[in-house]
């Protein structure tokens, strides 16, 4: 009878170990419950973020210029340029032919004169 009740005691301290720690895992799930809570908030807050982004996003995407709106303003700058360098060139051969003339007809003068 000694050895069932010796049994006996060690089951009871067994079960005391098991409800211990019954309520140190109440304990956790309490906390991870609070910690879940508190996820969610963030979880609602990041959303309404999120949304406000795609809002301005989705506003401001029309404006954005593309790829092809960039390489078009390439060409038509290269094509500005060109035509610069041409009417450039043109004004300078001009220049350049008005100086000799000039040049040609006060030597001619100077010789008259002179």
């Amino acid at each position: 009878m000694e050895d069932v009740l010796g049994r006996l005691g060690a089951m009871e301290t067994s079960v005391t170990a098991v409800n211990v720690r019954l309520g140190a895992v109440e304990t956790s799930i309490t906390e991870i419950k609070v910690r879940l809570g508190a996820v969610e908030l963030a979880m609602a807050e990041i959303k309404a973020q999120v949304a406000s982004l795609a809002s301005v996003i989705t506003s401001v995407m029309p404006h954005l210029a593309t790829k092809a709106d960039v390489n078009a303003l390439k060409a038509e700058i290269n094509e500005l340029r060109s035509e610069f360098y041409a009417r450039e060139a043109l004004q300078l051969k001009w220049l350049i032919g008005t100086l000799i003339a000039s040049v040609a007809l006060a030597c001619t003068i100077a010789k008259l004169v002179a």
